[in-house]
């Protein structure tokens, strides 16, 4: 009997629909949407191994990261140092005629290391509503290298302060402020630390700042070495 054999075909047919369905429904349901919160743009990892598979046909000489080494890459990097993780505290200070020094201290009270770098902000406050009286303080000198930061560690600033008399009353209404407003490096979320009770600042516009601060740097810091 000459009887042909039709199954083996409709099989593979059947087969390689199935395939394209499979490809198209993991398209539609991961490919195209939009980032959520949390979503650094990784591929969910059978994407990201199959693209890494066809780049590595395309170009052998270039590499590319599979989903496991990204998520280990992030993961080793140390975090900027934010309020909900520093603690604010003053050092010794040092009086001069009409100025003062005054070391503000940043302490991890985090549970993980975090780095930081830079200039913080800084301007005085007032009133129940805290708002700003003066300029916010000025930067002085240059860029100090970044800091780690493990939890219990301490980095330090200091803040040099004009008395308001030195100014001209036309330019400084002498106001009792509460204390400082503070930013940490990078940071929007503002943090407070008193200050001592008849601590006055300039209201308006004076010629020569009457804030002014320097870079952090590692350590409790002291006034004399800025």
């Amino acid at each position: 009997m000459n009887t042909k054999r039709v199954a083996a075909p409709s099989l593979l047919i059947t087969a390689g629909a199935l395939a394209a369905l499979a490809v198209t429904g993991c398209s539609g349901a991961g490919g195209s949407a939009a980032a959520g919160p949390g979503d650094h743009g990784v591929a969910p990892v059978g994407q990201q191994h199959t693209a890494a598979h066809i780049a590595a046909k395309q170009s052998s000489n270039s590499e590319t990261m599979t989903s496991t080494q990204v998520e280990h890459h992030s993961s080793a990097v140390t975090p900027e140092c934010k309020a909900n993780s520093l603690k604010l505290s003053f050092g010794a200070g040092d009086a001069g005629m009409n100025q003062q020094e005054r070391v503000l201290r940043f302490t991890n009270s985090g549970s993980q290391a975090c780095v930081i770098v830079g200039f913080p902000g800084v301007s005085y406050v007032t009133g129940d509503d805290g708002h700003q009286v003066g300029a916010a303080a000025t930067r002085d000198g240059g860029m100090r290298p970044q800091i780690t930061l493990q939890p219990g560690d301490v980095a330090s600033t200091v803040i040099h302060s004009v008395n308001p008399g030195v100014f001209d009353p036309s330019a400084c209404k002498e106001t009792p402020v509460r204390g400082y407003r503070v930013y940490a490096p990078d940071d929007t979320a503002a943090m407070f630390i008193p200050l001592p009770s008849g601590t006055t600042g300039c209201a308006g516009t004076t010629p020569d700042p009457q804030l002014s601060v320097y870079s952090i740097q590692p350590g409790p810091g002291n006034p004399d070495q800025p």
